[in-house]
């Protein structure tokens, strides 16, 4: 085996190692030789997850100090969770570790409950000791300091996903983390920082403000609708292809257990109001290269009158157009439908998947569907979530609020019109929404 490797150039060799699997292939590659371990070496490790953990953080300076790896990291996942603090008292940590124990639904720990006093308090002891030194790393700013340090070394660099409560890691809620070994599940790090995902995410965007990053690729979710002050000039990602925020904005208040505001929020009119000053707009169209853009907004407002967390105008500078646009993903947003149709008409030509949930529009969904599917040639569409509009006037001159309720595909099965109205802004046909079919309450 070891004399396989001279028999074809560097080249080939790259190409072959470039389709292997980084976690399986790679690793088998190159135990084969020492040949093959220095050819295989930049693909081993093309993707990095990070924490707020020292030991990635060690790992992490390490790759970006290595002058071949820190060539070859594409993508660099990063996720922000923290504990709560201060931590448990050991009677806390018992009582919460025992209910656990019983959670009919979710295996949240693995093994019986320690029998004894001592094996208890080890577990706790760990789980402190924890909570001790991701604290000092938050008070020190090291983690700030690390990003600023890593990210401009990463030149190969094309993908960065900065993931709070999990966002955009499905099927990954279970994985192993650093913290997994040390501390029980059920008491591993989470979203307890405020506002939401903040820290985290600035970090990263304060990273990439100082460098000439190649970055294709930028999604931060879940996040505080505050990050918007935060986003570097639209110089520093001019490069960018893809971009995906997912803006939350419930108020803190609504995180307290049984508290009243549990689905809304003071933070959506002051997120309204700010998105109305046009710097976020202007932030976009100095996006050149844009393939993909996605923007969704967590809730609206519900009470005492209903409410959105921005309009279209005021995400997309109107008349601004994309020229390689293909796909569009917009949620929680309120607007003109006159302004959607000429948005939709400048990027008719390269537009292929569109996702619209929780909109409210200034007339019928039954005209604006059919108009939709006229106009567009999608391979892809997807519509959920709350639809409101409204009624064309009747003989008596008054006009009557449409609304549909379509679902969640994230925590329920697709509602069955929502996977009919896909398939007909893809295929055509009828349009499955109708008067008749509209959700009782408004």
């Amino acid at each position: 085996m070891a004399d396989m490797a001279p028999r074809f150039p560097p080249e080939v060799w790259h190409i072959v190692c470039s389709y292997l699997d980084a976690s399986s292939d790679i690793v088998n590659f190159r135990r084969a030789c020492r040949a093959f371990a220095d050819m295989g070496q930049p693909f081993a490790l093309p993707s990095v997850v990070l924490y707020i953990h020292q030991g990635d953080f060690d790992h992490m300076r390490a790759v970006a100090d290595h002058p071949v790896r820190s060539k070859y990291v594409h993508e660099l996942e990063y996720v922000p969770h923290t504990f709560p603090e201060p931590s448990l008292t050991l009677e806390r940590f018992i009582h919460i570790y025992s209910h656990l124990q019983h959670v009919p639904y979710e295996v949240l720990i693995s093994g019986p409950l320690p029998s004894s006093d001592t094996e208890l308090q080890q577990n706790c002891s760990r789980y402190k000791d924890a909570v001790r030194q991701q604290g000092e790393i938050l008070k020190n700013h090291q983690d700030v300091a690390l990003l600023a340090e890593v990210i401009p070394k990463l030149i190969g660099l094309r993908r960065i996903l900065v993931s709070n409560c999990n966002w955009h890691r499905e099927g990954r809620e279970g994985a192993n983390t650093p913290f997994t070994d040390t501390v029980p599940k059920g008491f591993q790090p989470w979203d307890n920082l405020r506002p939401s995902g903040y820290r985290g995410a600035k970090a990263v965007l304060s990273a990439l403000e100082t460098c000439n990053s190649k970055l294709e690729v930028l999604e931060i979710g879940t996040v505080s609708w505050r990050i918007i002050d935060a986003l570097p000039s639209p110089d520093r990602l001019s490069s960018l292809t893809s971009l995906t925020l997912a803006l939350d904005t419930v108020d803190d208040r609504s995180r307290i257990p049984n508290a009243e505001t549990l689905y809304t929020s003071t933070e959506v009119p002051k997120c309204r109001e700010h998105f109305k000053l046009g710097g976020f707009r202007d932030f976009l169209a100095g996006l050149p290269n844009l393939e993909t853009l996605g923007i969704e907004f967590t809730y609206s407002n519900e009470l005492p009158t209903l409410n959105y967390p921005a309009e279209l105008d005021d995400i997309i500078k109107p008349g601004h157009h994309w020229p390689n646009l293909r796909a569009l993903n917009l949620g929680n947003v309120d607007m003109e439908t006159e302004g959607l149709m000429g948005f939709l008409a400048l990027h008719k030509d390269t537009l292929l998947r569109l996702e619209l949930h929780d909109i409210r529009i200034t007339t019928s969904w039954l005209k604006l569907l059919p108009d939709i599917n006229a106009l567009l040639s999608l391979t892809q569409a997807s519509v959920w979530g709350d639809l409101y509009g409204w009624q064309e006037a009747t003989e008596d001159g008054e006009e009557m609020t449409e609304h549909w309720d379509l679902g969640d595909p994230s925590w329920c099965d697709d509602d069955p019109f929502s996977h009919k109205l896909g398939l007909y802004l893809v295929e055509g046909g009828t349009c499955p929404l109708k008067h008749a079919n509209m959700s009782n309450t408004i």
